[in-house]
C-alpha cells in the first residue's frame, strides 16, 4: 500500500476530489476502485447541500456520498458531520481529519446530549438521536468542531 500523496495546495486536494465524484482521472492519481467516490445526480445533490449548510444528512449509509464528502471535508482540514436516517434510528458522526492528534480533537461526547455515543478511532457516533433533535445536535457538534479547528491555526 503506498502513501497517500502530498498536495502542494488545498485546492489542489479539493480540486482532486471534485474530480473523483464525476468520475475523472485525478492529478495525483488519488482513488480507488475499492473505494467508491463517483456520484449519481441524486447524491451530487446532497453534496451540494452539504456543502452550503456544512453538515451531510443522507439516508442509510451512501458509501460514495459519504467517502466524497469526507474527504472534502478533511481536504479542508474541517471535521465531517454527518446525520444517517434509516428506518429504525438516526445517527450522528464526526469524523476528524487523520491529521488531528487526539489533543486537537474537540471535547466530545457532549454532556447535554443524552443519547447513547460511542467513540470510534476517527471520531465520534451518537446512535438513537431523535429526529427533532437533529439541527441543535448539529449545531453544538459543529460550533465545537470548528472551535478546535480555529484553535489549531
Amino acid at each position: 500500500m503506498s502513501a497517500k500523496p502530498k498536495y502542494n495546495n488545498q485546492q489542489e486536494h479539493v480540486e482532486d476530489i471534485l474530480k473523483l465524484s464525476q468520475g475523472k482521472r485525478t492529478s495525483r492519481r488519488i482513488g480507488s476502485r475499492a473505494v467508491p467516490h463517483r456520484l449519481n445526480r441524486e447524491e451530487r445533490m446532497s453534496f451540494d447541500r452539504a456543502l452550503k449548510r456544512g453538515w451531510l444528512s443522507c439516508n442509510g449509509l451512501r458509501s460514495a456520498l459519504w467517502n466524497t464528502y469526507r474527504e472534502f471535508q478533511h481536504a479542508h482540514g474541517i471535521a465531517a458531520v454527518i446525520h444517517e436516517k434509516t428506518p429504525y434510528q438516526d445517527r450522528l458522526y464526526c469524523l476528524f481529519p487523520p491529521e488531528w492528534d487526539a489533543n486537537q480533537r474537540p471535547v466530545l461526547p457532549i454532556p447535554e446530549f443524552s443519547w447513547p455515543v460511542e467513540q470510534l478511532d476517527w471520531g465520534w457516533c451518537w446512535n438513537d438521536v431523535p429526529r427533532n433533535d437533529v439541527p441543535k445536535a448539529v449545531h453544538e457538534i459543529l460550533k465545537r468542531t470548528m472551535d478546535a479547528h480555529h484553535h489549531l491555526e
